[in-house]
């Protein structure tokens, strides 16, 4: 009887865990306002799944066979390879003031030099600094949160949230903590974003292209709480951990 009864007892625990998982990813799919998943495998558009905002593909990303359909790769050259419709209108007043990107990149080229952007929403990014995963917020300072140095040829996880105060990165599923604290913002309650055209992946400023691959990119008009990030990222990482991206398919043409 006793065995019987922890067994029924294990069972309510796992089905109450689930419908917590489940709650929580509904919550988090109402807040998803762009999904580009890159799996079209050829052309030169990515379709936003979640939304209407599709992506052009306008530099020299190719794409790439990944254990999840496709993925594309970068070479780094200095042209901004994706970029959202300029006649698209975003049409979330004050998205500026609340938010999250989360993105998987596979560096190629991630040494202690190297900066890069790998997804931009504006002044908003992720990416690598001197070597080392880095979100960046930038309200009129430019000040990192610096991660773990990047393991070229490996996926990882990136997610930076943020609201009027303080922007929130993490590194697989885990947040990073400066030792001064997150990183503290002004007031961002009073922008508006209105076009897409700042949204994109790779940075042409400085020279900071990325090169390496990048799948999966998401946006939420809500900063997601930690446990939304670290879900995310289990939900995915047995998958990447054991398949790389393998087979080159077609390049997208310059337009």
């Amino acid at each position: 009887m006793k065995a019987c009864a922890g067994r029924r007892m294990g069972w309510l625990v796992a089905a109450l865990a689930l419908a917590l998982l489940q709650g929580t990813s509904a919550q988090t799919d109402k807040d998803l306002i762009g999904y580009w998943p890159f799996d079209e495998g050829t052309g030169v558009t990515a379709r936003d799944q979640a939304g209407k905002n599709d992506l052009d593909l306008v530099g020299n990303p190719v794409w790439t066979k990944n254990a999840s359909g496709y993925c594309l790769l970068f070479d780094g050259s200095l042209e901004r390879p994706v970029y959202g419709e300029r006649d698209s209108v975003l049409g979330y007043a004050g998205i500026m003031g609340c938010g999250t990107i989360s993105v998987w990149a596979r560096a190629v080229d991630g040494g202690p030099t190297q900066r890069a952007r790998v997804a931009v929403l504006s002044e908003i990014q992720v990416g690598i600094s001197d070597g080392h995963w880095s979100g960046l917020a930038y309200d009129g300072r430019v000040e990192y949160i610096l991660g773990p140095p990047v393991v070229n040829d490996q996926w990882v996880h990136l997610a930076l949230t943020w609201n009027e105060v303080f922007a929130r990165f993490y590194v697989n599923g885990k947040e990073i903590v400066r030792e001064e604290g997150q990183y503290l913002r002004y007031d961002t309650s009073g922008w508006v974003t209105t076009m897409w055209d700042n949204l994109y992946i790779s940075f042409p400023r400085h020279g900071q292209m990325y090169k390496g691959y990048v799948d999966d990119w998401k946006m939420y008009k809500c900063a997601l709480a930690p446990a939304e990030i670290a879900a995310e990222y289990e939900r995915e990482k047995d998958k990447r951990a054991i398949t790389a991206p393998n087979a080159k398919a077609a390049t997208p043409s310059q337009k």
